[in-house]
């Protein structure tokens, strides 16, 4: 190597960097490039670039004047090998290329790369189309499942088990939504033993360094949590062999590709399946994980690092000379602690757990800081922290981990958010063309119509519900001393349970069509539903415009174990029956219709026909299942008869938001004018009242109107894509603690009491 190369480039400054540049450091003067100036490695660097890892240009620009002194470009345990293949050909530089770097960071890509080189796989499709990924699995006898994920992304983001066809209603877009082609990989699920492998090419020729036994846990049913592995693997000598074979082939594989030897580092997560080995992936650089920046190390003695800069120096690593490249001296195993959700308020590691014997601690990674959040692990980012363990034998190695996992002491509370700070959130994420996330959310500056979060046309009507609560005042009493907070009763009988408020969240959909594609259709559902269940109310589902969309509702429903599905009026009853007959299967609570849907402008934009539903339909529906119903959008006293004479449990009275006609009433002239009647004629069904509520005042208002429940709409999405559950949990509290303060003003200590004399219309 000329003298004068005296510079490494180091792409991406996260943790996992951290050894490779303080490596490369002792032999180079090392330039490193990330996109956060605050990143571990970023420190680090003799000279620091703050750019984008995937805006190539820039880097290539930005490196162009020390074109002559660069030495190699190195990434380890993050998928940025395009980049630094980039760079390669640019500069004439040592390691992978473009024609490998894309079947090494393209899933997809990889997998039509290990077809067409025979090299065993599970069955798959890559696609852009749903239908495509439906057909493909219904054509599949595969009797486990299937996964499906990006085919591009890192830290198993946008990855999921699916246990039927039905997961893709929504599965493919939550997928979709973590890719940055919107392509995916449906592929078939092998229930197996995994392995880590990390491997060092050199010329051409496979050398495996670390192989380790991968912990999974499967979160929530559907996500792969990775919280550990384990070095040296207790695989036997026929499976290390059947390794060894798979990586020299792909190594063989990417050669006969480039024509040219491939030259650098190669990590794999492998299955083993029926007695062979199968590809999950295979990436063009050392793992993730800790795996070759602190397992490998502790457990060989081997400096991996320093290795990977000398094969990218076109030297043999001392180790693998001595054909020690396999052999592990300690046992070293990596675990993580996954957390609950919520703001963490103390990490103690408790009494000293570093013990006289051979085991040792030897590194810890708390990747929190006190009053930091923690949200929902759905992937493998996120975790609470990190344990690197040493040991002579594996499970005096598991012992140590147990007397660390159960001496570390760490609290989480659930915090309660202000309603500004939820918005202030919400904006960073929503597309303004879609919702500008108004101080208050009231239609007068909505950037869209429908579909999008505003009211239909010029939204009058949307903007009426929320104006007409200004017409309603409450009463206030002196108030009476002795009702303290935790006198009030705010209690709400349903369907058989008891809610903390009858405060409940109304049903949403389209995380595509009505928030623009700012969160993923199955988050939406699973964050509000799980900020419901935070808060002890009930959560509606809807069931959207496309057909499989309800899946997303009845799979939310059957996850949480909480709330119902509100079906819209599909011309065709057989169409709502087969809807209802699934959610009995799952035990919902309940089921809905949702009959003011009719002519809903994104119904039509889907070309989903609908019918205006009469008492026969009704009955025929309500003759289906023994599950009591709720029929939502009620407007008239006609309507109210039909929905009570159909047997109905509850109905909802409102005018969907403004968003299917704006010739309705505004929700308080709804409430005021059909609460009172219902209740006269039919005493014992329930009413909910939907539509305008900003605030724990308007559902007091809405109940003294004589409603027993109020269904609250967007602020529940808009939260939801704000601060996920917390958020919804948050404005909910927040909308019961004013509910609360009204009540007391009024001198009611039971929200059953509640009622017209407690208001005054204007």
């Amino acid at each position: 190597m000329p003298a004068h190369k005296n510079i490494a480039v180091i792409i991406g400054a996260g943790l996992l960097q951290v050894n490779l540049i303080k490596e490369a450091k002792k032999r180079y003067k090392v330039i490193v490039i990330d996109q956060n100036n605050k990143a571990p490695g970023a420190r680090l660097a003799d000279i620091f670039f703050l750019i984008s890892t995937r805006d190539t240009s820039a880097i290539i620009n930005s490196l162009k004047p020390f074109k002559k002194e660069i030495a190699l470009c190195a990434v380890s345990g993050t998928d940025m090998t395009p980049t630094v293949a980039a760079v390669n050909e640019e500069f004439n530089l040592p390691g992978i290329n473009k024609k490998q770097s894309l079947v090494l960071s393209n899933k997809g890509k990889m997998r039509h790369f290990c077809l067409k080189n025979n090299i065993d796989q599970p069955n798959f499709i890559v696609t852009k189309k749903k239908e495509e990924a439906y057909q493909w699995a219904k054509n599949s006898s595969h009797p486990h499942g299937f996964v499906i994920k990006p085919t591009q992304n890192m830290g198993a983001r946008g990855v999921m088990l699916l246990r039927s066809v039905n997961d893709l209603s929504f599965a493919f877009e939550y997928a979709a939504f973590y890719s940055h082609e919107k392509e995916i990989i449906l592929e078939e699920y092998l229930p197996a033993d995994e392995y880590s492998v990390d491997a060092l090419v050199f010329e051409g020729k496979s050398f495996v360094t670390g192989f380790a036994d991968r912990v999974i846990e499967i979160k929530e049913n559907r996500y792969f949590i990775e919280t550990g592995h384990t070095m040296p693997s207790r695989a036997g000598k026929k499976i290390w062999d059947a390794v060894n074979i798979c990586m020299q082939n792909f190594a063989d594989s990417l050669s006969k590709l480039s024509k040219r030897p491939y030259h650098g580092a190669l990590k794999a997560d492998l299955r083993l399946y029926n007695n062979k080995i199968y590809i999950g992936e295979m990436a063009g650089r050392l793992s993730g994980g800790y795996m070759s920046t602190h397992t490998y190390p502790f457990a060989s003695g081997n400096n991996l690092m320093s290795a990977y800069l000398d094969i990218l120096e076109n030297k043999v690593p001392s180790f693998i000379k001595k054909n020690k490249n396999n052999a592990y001296k300690k046992v070293c195993i990596e675990r993580a602690i996954v957390s609950p959700v919520g703001r963490l308020e103390k990490f103690d590691m408790g009494p000293s757990i570093i013990s006289k014997d051979e085991n040792k601690l030897k590194k810890k990674f708390v990747h929190y800081k006190k009053k930091d959040l923690i949200f929902p692990l759905k992937n493998n980012i996120g975790k609470l922290a990190n344990f690197i363990i040493t040991s002579k034998t594996r499970d005096s190695a598991e012992k140590f981990w147990k007397n660390i996992n159960k001496n570390i002491k760490y609290s989480v509370t659930l915090p309660i958010f202000e309603n500004k700070a939820i918005r202030q959130e919400a904006r960073k994420k929503f597309n303004k063309k879609f919702c500008k996330v108004c101080c208050v959310c009231n239609g007068i500056n909505c950037a869209s119509s429908v579909p999008g979060m505003g009211g239909l046309k010029d939204g009058s009507l949307f903007k009426k519900n929320i104006e007409s609560f200004n017409r309603i005042k409450i009463i206030e009493k002196k108030p009476v001393k002795n009702i303290r907070k935790e006198k009030i009763n705010l209690s709400c009988e349903m369907f058989g349970q008891t809610f903390s408020a009858p405060v409940f969240c109304a049903p949403i959909t389209g995380a595509v069509t009505n928030l623009g594609g700012c969160i993923a259709e199955w988050d939406l559902g699973i964050e509000i539903a799980e900020g419901a269940l935070l808060s002890n109310v009930l959560p509606f589902f809807g069931d959207g415009a496309s057909e499989d969309k309800y899946h997303i509702s009845l799979s939310v429903i059957e996850q949480t174990k909480a709330g119902l599905p509100v079906f819209k009026p599909r011309k065709n009853n057989n169409d709502i029956i087969k809807r209802i007959k699934e959610a009995e299967k799952i035990n919902s609570l309940a089921w809905g219709i949702d009959i003011d849907a009719v002519k809903l402008k994104t119904l039509e934009i889907k070309h989903i026909e609908t019918s205006k539903k009469n008492l026969a339909d009704l009955k025929i529906l309500a003759k289906s299942s023994s599950l009591p119903f709720v029929v939502k959008g009620i407007s008239s006293k006609k309507e109210a008869d039909m929905a009570a004479d159909s047997g109905a449990y509850a109905l909802v009275i409102g005018n969907h938001g403004g968003r299917v006609s704006n010739l309705l009433p505004d929700t308080v002239s709804l409430v005021e004018e059909l609460a009172f009647y219902i209740r006269q004629k039919h005493p014992d069904i329930k009413i909910l009242a939907d539509g305008g509520v900003r605030s724990g005042g308007d559902i007091f208002k809405l109940l003294a109107l004589g409603a027993n429940a109020v269904l609250i709409g967007r602020p529940v999405a808009i939260a939801a894509v704000g601060l996920g559950r917390i958020g919804v949990h948050s404005l909910l509290q927040n909308y019961i603690s004013q509910l609360t303060e009204a009540m007391k003003k009024t001198g009611v200590s039971d929200v059953q009491q509640i009622n017209r004399d407690h208001i005054r219309l204007g």
